[in-house]
């Protein structure tokens, strides 16, 4: 073999490397003596920064890496790219698809989780009627939904709670044997439009309290009401 082409080739490979460029698989990385942990994408340890990590098990989540490249662990907070879009981050998961209560508001996010700027102290209003009939104890509740948008809520143990002693705790009611207790399918509420459920608790449970209630849905709340019994 000539020496012109023993040199040919690897000018031609380092052509290649220097103009195409190769990906070296990202990674996490873990100190033996610190157990910091870091991660490395495309041979570059990451710093300073927030950044998106896909997982093989639960998805693709934000950590927060300081000026050293130590992992803090999962983020929660806000982030905003240069072209102005802002997102928000709950342990490492973003928001996304409507209405997300975030530190005492409504924040409203679409389907890549960039927040559209709308945000409100309520997204529903809740009325709640008791209703006493032949022995039984019903309520007739009431969301109104005052967005644009379809929202979702559910009945659960914890939708229902009481006063006592000044503060609101869940109420803990008891389920019939025989029942399945305050479980309800998700229902969606139309824009700009009411939706009224019926709720026999008499039916459902059978230590029913007196005392002063209130539903909670979507971190929003109805006028306190009382039962009697």
């Amino acid at each position: 073999m000539s020496i012109k082409k023993l040199i040919t080739l690897p000018m031609i490979l380092l052509f290649i490397l220097l103009n195409i460029g190769f990906t070296v698989a990202a990674e996490w990385q873990i100190d033996d003596i610190t157990r910091n942990q870091y991660y490395y994408q495309n041979g570059e340890m990451l710093k300073d920064c927030i950044s998106r990590i896909e997982t093989q098990e639960n998805g693709t989540y934000a950590y927060k890496f300081d000026k050293d490249g130590i992992c803090q662990g999962l983020y929660t907070g806000w982030t905003k790219t240069k072209s102005g879009e802002e997102r928000y981050y709950y342990q490492g998961y973003m928001k996304r698809d409507g209405w997300k209560y975030i530190k005492g508001l409504f924040y409203n996010f679409d389907n890549d989780g960039v927040c559209t700027g709308d945000q409100r102290e309520s997204i529903q209003k809740i009325e709640v009627d008791v209703i006493y009939k032949d022995n039984e104890i019903s309520l007739d509740i009431t969301h109104l939904n005052m967005t644009d948008e379809i929202i979702w809520y559910t009945y659960g143990y914890d939708n229902i709670e009481i006063l006592i002693d000044g503060k609101w705790v869940t109420a803990r009611f008891e389920a019939k044997p025989d029942g399945m207790g305050l479980i309800e399918p998700a229902v969606g509420i139309q824009p700009n439009k009411p939706n009224t459920e019926t709720i026999v608790l008499t039916d459902m449970f059978i230590n029913i309290e007196s005392g002063i209630y209130r539903i909670v849905s979507n971190m929003d709340y109805s006028e306190p009401f009382e039962i009697k019994t």
